[in-house]
């Protein structure tokens, strides 16, 4: 696909879709959205193309996000941050009139979405190149029988877009930093507003307005004594909020303090909600971009440059969890006596090894 931007005045959702497992649509009752790692009701690429497909079909539409404790490291942290994101989430699609079920797994309590997808004309997925979603959007196209897009949520230049994987940062910031600030330029088309689907549910969605969330977590299998952080609440507001303040306040004197990790006006900390997509990086690009400055530049190849080249390498790369470059084998051979005389174990937890930035992150 070329990296030249399509006129059409939909091109900026068409070359983020794509069709990721043909299906039979025929008798679905509805258009379903699978959030996950896309936690956000404004500027959400999934939620638009979704929000098309339902009304072209004349459907209504459901957005569904599961949470399970079986994930890796599963914590008060991760998934107290996850659910201040859902809460969000409901809230702000419930005002535009779109229901938001969020399916908090049991003890036994598995294959709702699988149930819950075979009743769907069509599915809308994160198109997220690693862990285990991509082995989940197909299986579970392969039990449903309905077709799954794959939706690219992540990216200001859509990782399909750019067609390959590439190891050298110049390299990719030379070949992609036009075509992505073109891009930045083009206005987010709106959606059409859709009916919701107001359907039975084969679970009990959880209600998190009425529910606490602290409860929640209470009564999860996870492990409580990685508590939630208070000075990084999670959720679209919480994402919006930090940004601002840190934009406005920080982001001219990004490119002098960033290599200072002891600064705490040195870097945005957006990456937790970047990760789960509460804010959308285009639009955090957008702002920078406009401000500009040596700083936002800085702050701009970080975001756009170093953050695109990790997806675009695990998208077009399948053996990306064990793949290494050249220069990184022979980075590590050049230092393997080194690592060799590492400190010991109880030297490393109590931040007493002499390295100062490894010590200090450690004790924070």
């Amino acid at each position: 696909m070329p990296l030249s931007l399509d006129p059409r005045p939909d091109a900026w959702l068409r070359e983020r879709v794509r069709l990721e497992h043909p299906g039979d649509p025929r008798d679905g009752r509805f258009v379903l959205a699978w959030v996950c790692t896309a936690l956000r009701a404004d500027d959400n690429p999934l939620l638009d193309a979704a929000r098309r497909a339902a009304a072209k079909h004349a459907l209504p539409l459901l957005v569904y996000q599961g949470l399970t404790h079986r994930a890796w490291y599963a914590s008060d942290r991760t998934h107290g941050f996850i659910l201040e994101g859902a809460h969000d989430l409901a809230e702000s699609l419930g005002a535009q009139g779109v229901r938001h079920v969020l399916h908090v797994e049991r003890e036994g309590d598995r294959g709702a979405l699988r149930r819950l997808a075979a009743d769907a004309a069509m599915v809308f997925a994160e198109d997220f190149p690693v862990g285990d979603l991509p082995g989940w959007r197909a299986a579970l196209a392969r039990a449903t029988g309905r077709p799954l897009y794959a939706v690219d949520c992540a990216c200001a230049l859509p990782m399909r877009v750019v067609g390959r994987a590439w190891e050298r940062a110049f390299a990719f910031r030379e070949a992609t930093d036009g075509p992505r600030r073109a891009r930045l330029a083009v206005p987010v088309p709106p959606a059409p507003a859709v009916p919701a689907w107001e359907g039975a549910l084969p679970f009990t969605p959880t209600d998190l307005s009425r529910t606490p969330i602290a409860d929640v977590l209470a009564s999860l299998p996870i492990d409580h004594a990685v508590t939630q952080p208070r000075d990084l609440p999670g959720g679209e507001r919480a994402a919006r909020a930090r940004w601002d303040a840190w934009r406005d306040a920080h982001l001219g004197t990004y490119h002098t303090r960033r290599t200072d990790a002891g600064d705490p006006g040195g870097a945005s900390e957006l990456s937790a909600h970047l990760h789960f997509g509460m804010i959308a990086p285009w639009r955090v690009a957008a702002e920078a971009l406009a401000q500009g400055g040596p700083g936002a530049e800085k702050f701009l190849d970080e975001l756009l440059t170093w953050r695109e080249l990790a997806w675009c390498f695990c998208a077009h790369r399948a053996d990306h969890p064990t793949a290494l470059p050249a220069w990184a084998t022979q980075t590590l051979a050049a230092t393997r006596d080194r690592r060799a005389r590492r400190p010991s174990l109880d030297a490393i937890e109590r931040g007493e090894t002499g390295d100062a930035l490894f010590d200090l992150a450690q004790r924070s």
